[in-house]
């Protein structure tokens, strides 16, 4: 339901905001989509994130990739 009312950005200084789906998979750990054409991020890779409430109200944290797979069946990263 959150994702309805959220909007949920990779921050990538030569790109600008990439739109990502954001999972709650723990209780230290999230797990986010992106979509095949944007590309892969390594394991290991350090990512801004940032989650908007509205245009300009945002929280911005850090996410380290420890695991990225291809899901073709659901066109997703």
């Amino acid at each position: 339901i959150l994702t309805e009312f959220v909007g949920a950005y990779a921050v990538l200084p030569e790109r600008g905001l990439m739109k990502v789906t954001l999972y709650d998979i723990s209780e230290n750990g999230i797990a986010f989509d992106l979509e095949l054409q944007e590309g892969m991020f390594l394991e290991g890779e350090e990512l801004a994130f940032r989650v908007y409430l509205n245009h300009t109200t945002y929280f911005p944290f850090t996410v380290t990739v420890l695991n990225s797979r291809r899901l073709d069946d659901e066109a997703v990263i």
